[in-house]
């Protein structure tokens, strides 16, 4: 698998506090994502944000958002298809 090593975002920011000032978790989270040697996966998104994209997502957690930006499963938002036609009319009866 194809991680980033926790190490390597701790030394971009420059220390364990800025980690979890990023992610607003404690020291003590930090610490255990670096024995771990694994980033939950709800705060990728911010840490990609945070280091603007030099390590994203996919290559923090590949099991989870897949191995590229084209490998993800979820369409954006213009991707789905929009729908035709006039609403239907309520049947209900009063």
């Amino acid at each position: 698998m194809c991680r980033i090593i926790v190490s390597e975002l701790i030394e971009h920011f420059g220390n364990m506090r800025k980690v979890a000032d990023v992610c607003h978790v404690t020291h003590a989270s930090v610490i255990n994502w670096r024995k771990r040697d694994r980033i939950p996966a709800e705060y990728c998104r911010m840490l990609e944000f945070a280091c603007d994209g030099q390590y994203t997502r996919y290559q923090m957690r590949p099991d989870v958002f897949g191995s590229s930006e084209c490998c993800t499963l979820v369409p954006a938002i213009s991707d789905i298809p929009k729908r035709s036609g006039r609403p239907k009319a309520s049947t209900a009866r009063a």
